[in-house]
Formats: structure tokens, C-alpha cells, sequence
């Protein structure tokens, strides 16, 4: 789940022109929104944000976005954190591409058996 949540976060922001910065409210829209995805079934009414920030502890994201929803400014670990969730989303997405490749190989190699 920690995993499947960065990767939802990224396509929320990349739907909305990948901002500097998102709102809660519109990133748990987003989730909740998506139909194929688990969030809106996560607890009775959909994801919170205080279920968004348990999913992100481990990755020192909410107190950034604590700062950054206060008008002040991140620090320099702050951007450390944030590049070590995306190298991990980044790690992720390559992983299951590779997974993908695999799969649909073994398929084509059965299929024309």
C-alpha cells in the first residue's frame, strides 16, 4: 500500500500539471475519485488525510507538507526526503515495467506455440 500510494500521488499531481505543491483535499479527491484504485474503499468514507499521513510517515512527507501549507519554506533535508520517495517511485516503476515485459513476453511466446 505505501508503495501504491506514491504512485497515486504522482499521477494525481501529474494530472494537475505536476504543481510545486498540491492540496490535501485535492490529492484525496483525486484518490477517493479513482474507481480502479483502493483509496475510496479504505476506510468508511474513502481515504482522510489523517490516513494519508500514516501511508506517508515512513517517508518524512508530512512534516513538508506542514511547512509548505504554512507558507514556510522546506529545508535542504526536506528535499532529500522528497527525492528519496521519488528514486523509490522511480525504482518501483521500473520494476513493474520490467514485470509487465516478462509477462506479455511469456504470453506472446505461448500464444504462438
Amino acid at each position: 500500500m505505501r508503495i501504491r500510494i506514491l504512485v497515486d500521488i504522482r499521477r494525481a499531481f501529474a494530472a494537475e500539471g505536476n504543481p510545486a505543491v498540491l492540496r490535501t483535499s485535492r490529492i484525496l479527491d483525486f484518490l477517493n475519485g479513482d474507481e480502479e484504485a483502493p483509496w475510496s474503499e479504505y476506510r468508511t468514507g474513502g481515504l482522510s488525510a489523517r490516513g494519508l499521513q500514516q501511508l506517508l510517515k515512513d517517508y518524512g512527507i508530512n512534516q513538508i507538507a506542514r511547512k509548505l501549507n504554512t507558507g514556510d519554506c522546506p529545508h535542504r533535508g526536506d528535499s532529500a526526503a522528497l527525492a528519496h520517495a521519488e528514486r523509490t517511485l522511480h525504482a518501483v516503476s521500473t520494476a513493474i515495467r520490467h514485470i509487465a515485459e516478462a509477462a506479455n513476453h511469456a504470453v506472446t511466446g505461448q500464444a504462438s506455440r
